[in-house]
């Protein structure tokens, strides 16, 4: 019998708000980065996932570059996102 792995799917949910988008997916085996540019919102979506159990990492625009997802993840190195800055 042939065996064989599967990557865990990684994806970067971007405008996520309070993250019920992200939530969904990591329910569902998905290793998710969310970032939205509210810091607040960014607050509480980082409550609610430790309150559900879930590991999602949330950020703001800043810190796009720091995700492991725009360094040769899913969006690969051409990626937009590491060309935003914090200021």
């Amino acid at each position: 019998m042939l065996e064989f792995s599967v990557p865990q799917p990684r994806t970067l949910e971007y405008g996520c708000g309070t993250g019920p988008g992200a939530y969904f997916l990591a329910t569902r085996g998905f290793q998710v980065d969310g970032i939205d540019i509210s810091p607040i919102a960014i607050g509480m979506a980082k409550e609610f996932a430790a309150q559900r159990g879930l590991t999602i990492n949330y950020g703001s625009p800043g810190i796009a570059v720091e995700l492991p997802i725009c360094s040769g993840g899913s969006l690969g190195p051409q990626s937009p996102l590491p060309h935003w800055e914090a200021k």
